[in-house]
């Protein structure tokens, strides 16, 4: 049976141009009616998919109630096949923007396997899977700030807490999800049986405040709520205090306004720098706050300068700062984004760095107390990406010089 890690790490590392795979690719990209309907399309189906897996009982169905799990099952295939063509049609756009691509690709991975893992009858991992999906939903619409959407609360009115808010932000109602953000963090029940997903409603909801909501003092109020809790684990209280530290630093800043390529890509820069001087260590996640401004930063910057001769740097410093996010279930966007760094510049340093964190970024996954054992497949990816990102040699096996 194949690791659902080796699944995981593949789809993040395997960036592909999915536009090569559809006849005719088209341009009905952000802001047309095409794309708003494809959206619509989307929602529509998201709504069947998730209120379906809330609502399945599978085995543990009463006999009366077969026949209401069949239509059940039926609708999760059907709607989760639906919305995995629909992801993929929307990967294929011609004027997708580099880092959105990359979010609908990755999107669109993660709801082929979950519609093939149900389609299989492998019902309880499907469903994880396919819940986890909207994750990415929800980061590809706090990229930046934008209209808010209300939504339906009937496809989600029984579903569990988290759930319910990573629901609502993927399709754009915010204040629902903040909402459902609020109670989670109150619920003293949810925060000592499961304590690592109560975490996660702390991080949604900063990734709301400070991506979508663009405000210092919403991300406050919110890390106010979590600190007035008297037992707060003391890691966790210790990461807390450094964000609330750094959104006061941020609440003080000067407005910026970089509207010139330059003007961005230097703020990115600084951002950059702020988010290594937060964090004590790789894995250390006290720098949560400079990784989501950065993030969102190098988001409208990737959208307005596609082009740009930044654009494998800030592929690089897109996937750090998704690294620093990983508790907010984008367990892969990260290695997608160092991925994509090394095709966009093969045989280059920056190529090389990105190899350099990406191999990390692998073997930290597959490092236990068993020691390091790689799967074929996964060592011959890394390989590839080796010899990709690796100096071009000249006639004679010398080197040339590094391409800057």
């Amino acid at each position: 049976m194949i690791s659902t890690r080796l699944v995981s790490v593949i789809s993040g590392m395997m960036v592909v141009t999915l536009s090569s795979s559809v006849a005719v690719a088209s341009a009905d990209g952000p802001g047309t009616p095409g794309w708003s309907q494809r959206m619509r399309n989307m929602k529509a189906s998201l709504e069947k998919v998730v209120g379906g897996l809330i609502g399945y009982q599978g085995a543990a169905a009463e006999d009366a109630s077969r026949a209401k799990e069949r239509a059940l099952e039926q609708q999760i295939a059907l709607e989760s096949a639906k919305l995995s063509r629909s992801a993929h049609g929307m990967a294929g756009q011609q004027n997708l923007d580099p880092a959105l691509k990359v979010l609908a690709q990755n999107l669109e991975r993660d709801l082929e396997h979950g519609a093939t893992m149900w389609k299989q009858g492998h019902r309880a991992y499907a469903r994880n899977v396919l819940l986890q999906s909207t994750a990415l939903c929800m980061a590809c619409h706090t990229r930046h700030a934008g209209p808010s959407a209300p939504a339906s609360l009937e496809p989600v009115k029984n579903a569990d807490p988290l759930v319910k808010a990573t629901y609502f932000a993927a399709v754009r109602d915010f204040d629902q999800a903040l909402d459902a953000v609020r109670k989670g963090i109150s619920d003293p029940a949810l925060r000592l049986s499961r304590s690592t997903e109560w975490e996660r409603f702390v991080r949604q909801g900063l990734q709301i405040s400070v991506r979508y909501k663009q405000s210092p003092e919403e991300g406050i109020k919110l890390l106010d709520q979590v600190l007035a809790i008297q037992d707060l684990p003391v890691l966790f209280k210790e990461d807390v205090e450094s964000w609330k530290r750094q959104l006061k630093k941020w609440e003080q800043e000067a407005p910026r306004v970089a509207r010139t390529e330059q003007g961005q890509w230097a703020e990115a820069l600084r951002l950059s720098d702020e988010l290594e001087k937060a964090r004590k260590f790789p894995a250390d996640r006290g720098g949560e706050i400079e990784a989501l401004r950065l993030s969102a930063v190098l988001h409208g910057f990737l959208e307005q300068f596609p082009g740009s001769s930044h654009l494998a740097d800030a592929l690089y410093f897109q996937g750090v700062a998704y690294e620093a996010l990983r508790p907010a279930a984008l367990w892969n966007v990260s290695e997608s984004f160092w991925s994509a760094c090394i095709r966009q510049a093969p045989h280059s340093a920056i190529a090389r760095r990105c190899y350099r964190s990406l191999e990390d970024s692998v073997l930290l996954g597959w490092t236990g107390t068993g020691g390091l054992l790689l799967p074929d497949a996964v060592r011959a990816r890394l390989k590839d990406y080796s010899e990709l990102a690796a100096p071009v040699k000249v006639q004679g096996g010398a080197a040339p010089p590094a391409t800057p």
